[in-house]
């Protein structure tokens, strides 16, 4: 009888041990991707974006400029005022704000770029975490199946298994 009950707290033991490797070894499957940890950035990303795109960054401003500098020169041409003062106009519209906006843009790409970058690089970093996490769970994972097999197979092989479920009916 005393066989019996051992039996049975062994199966319990396993089936407890077999449920806490099935779950150590799902942490080690179920790590965020890289999209969800980009989301974490959504805000941010989307700032550079915006940042990297000159319609977006001053193309309403840009549209109204060049708008009223090609009026300005429709307006003097019909006047009768010769092509040198068009020509001046259309000069001081590319010394306007556009040409400048423009500049604006260009000399922030370098931080755009620097911000991608490190956004980039905690992302790649996190995602490297990850993947030794989920390697070293992998591995002791391994390590405790490999333990629990020896330890079945016994001094002796897989004879000590047998030998021990056969001391219990015997």
């Amino acid at each position: 009888m005393m066989g019996l009950l051992s039996l049975g707290t062994g199966l319990l033991g396993a089936a407890a041990a077999y449920k806490g490797h099935k779950d150590h070894m799902a942490l080690a499957n179920n790590q965020p991707s890289e999209s969800d940890l980009r989301s974490t950035f959504s805000g941010s990303q989307g700032l550079i974006d915006r940042m990297t795109n000159f319609n977006q960054y001053s193309g309403g401003a840009m549209d109204l400029a060049t708008q009223a500098g090609n009026q300005g020169v429709q307006d003097a041409m019909m006047m009768g005022m010769g092509g040198s003062q068009a020509n001046a106009i259309r000069n001081r519209l590319k010394q306007s704000g556009v040409n400048k906006a423009y500049q604006s843009f260009q000399s922030g790409l370098g931080n755009a770029a620097q911000l991608q970058s490190g956004i980039d690089r905690n992302i790649a970093g996190q995602l490297q975490g990850q993947r030794n996490f989920s390697n070293q769970i992998k591995m002791q994972g391994a390590n405790r199946m490999m333990g629990i097999g020896q330890n079945l197979m016994g001094p002796q092989g897989v004879g000590g298994l047998i030998g021990q479920i056969g001391s219990v009916f015997g």
